[in-house]
């Protein structure tokens, strides 16, 4: 390569054969040693980035359902006074989730159900609201499974009064 021309027509000196060319001041070379150099590490950098966030995101995740039967009828009245499909399928009980409280809000929604809440304690959530034609009550089974409260479509059973 020496005494090959520029641009500007002066001859090209110091570069001996087989040798990469640099900037001036010593910056990075030019090419593909560029890519080799930056662009793997970069690659593998981003990676582990990602997998360092979603192993964050999934360890800080509130566990389903609720600490207390309290909790449950106080997290059940929120969800379904929002109509949050996702915030009440986390309250079901396994196998139950977010499909089955989509189907059980728009059922409500399709009854003409408004002003929803919830109440409760104990072994059952009580969801109320209004009708068309009347009061709604529904009336829902609290169950405990390792320590968090769920809501179970399974009827509540009492003794028969009166």
């Amino acid at each position: 390569m020496t005494g090959s021309a520029r641009t500007d027509g002066s001859p090209v000196t110091g570069i001996r054969p087989g040798r990469v060319a640099r900037c001036s001041a010593g910056s990075p070379p030019i090419g593909s040693a560029v890519r080799r150099r930056y662009l793997w590490p970069g690659v593998f950098a981003g990676v582990l980035g990602w997998i360092t966030v979603i192993t964050v995101l999934i360890l800080t995740a509130p566990p389903p359902g609720a600490a207390s039967p309290a909790e449950l009828a106080d997290r059940t009245a929120a969800a379904v006074g929002a109509g949050d499909p996702q915030a009440l399928g986390e309250l079901w009980a396994p196998p139950l989730d977010a499909s089955y409280a989509e189907q059980f809000l728009g059922r409500l929604s399709a009854a003409g159900a408004r002003d929803l809440s919830a109440t409760g304690g104990g072994d059952v959530v009580v969801v109320r609201g209004r009708l068309p034609a009347g009061e709604l009550r529904i009336e829902l089974s609290a169950v405990d499974e390792d320590g968090r409260w769920f809501l179970s479509p399974l009827p509540v059973v009492r003794p028969a009064t009166g």
